[in-house]
């Protein structure tokens, strides 16, 4: 009874699938980075570390598809392939990505809202047109994610956005924001209450009807939609 009762008493370990860890954990084996990196580029790949100076080398035996073109980037400058952004991934670095987006100053706002999902630190480069838009976009975005427990701040003209990495554990459980009688942040808003799943509550949400008067009926409709479609 007294060893039953012991192992009754023993902690459970922890299932693989609820561990929390995060690549280039130095007390990983490379051969665990090397196993995940062969398997998902579908080529051998070698993880070496040295310790002396803190740094990881990959080296893939063969350059496939899968690392030129499925897992990279282009950026302004440069294209970055899978190898690359591994080894930025396990030395938890940021690559250099940056694009140029004149045509989209309207979509900053939304876009934001998927940065601050994303890890990292987004920037938003050369868009002061946000300043002069119907309401200072800069301004409310900044605002609006602040209330929402993201970080977000201005430098001169860009715009940055620090990602939470998918996690909402400093989210807010309700906001209420100011639209500035903006269509496009009330809109802005409405979806990142639904990515963040934050109850958000809007002073004019009826300006939405400036570009799209049904906006919240459909979405509703989405929603319906998509919780049928989950439950067959």
């Amino acid at each position: 009874e007294s060893l039953e009762a012991q192992r009754a008493a023993a902690p459970k370990p922890n299932a693989f699938d609820d561990l929390d860890f995060k690549f280039g954990e130095r007390w990983i084996p490379k051969g665990v980075y090397e196993k995940f990196a062969s398997s998902l580029f579908d080529t051998e790949v070698k993880v070496s570390y040295a310790p002396d100076i803190d740094e990881y080398s990959v080296k893939a035996s063969s350059l496939n598809a899968k690392i030129l073109n499925q897992y990279a980037v282009d950026s302004q400058s440069r294209k970055y392939n899978g190898i690359h952004l591994l080894k930025h991934a396990l030395q938890n670095t940021s690559p250099d990505i940056t694009k140029k987006i004149p045509t989209l100053i309207d979509e900053i706002p939304i876009l934001a809202v998927a940065a601050a999902l994303a890890g990292g630190e987004t920037v938003f480069e050369s868009c002061g047109e946000l300043r002069v838009k119907e309401s200072d976009r800069m301004a409310a975005i900044i605002e609006g994610l602040d209330a929402f427990g993201v970080t977000a701040f201005a430098d001169g003209d860009d715009l940055h956005v620090v990602g939470t990495n998918g996690s909402r554990e400093s989210m807010a459980r309700h906001v209420s924001l100011v639209t500035h009688g903006d269509h496009r942040l009330a809109m802005t808003w409405y979806l990142a209450g639904e990515a963040f799943g934050v109850d958000v509550e809007l002073d004019d949400p009826d300006c939405v009807s400036v570009s799209w008067p049904d906006f919240f009926a459909d979405m509703e409709s989405l929603q319906r939609r998509g919780a049928t479609l989950s439950s067959r």
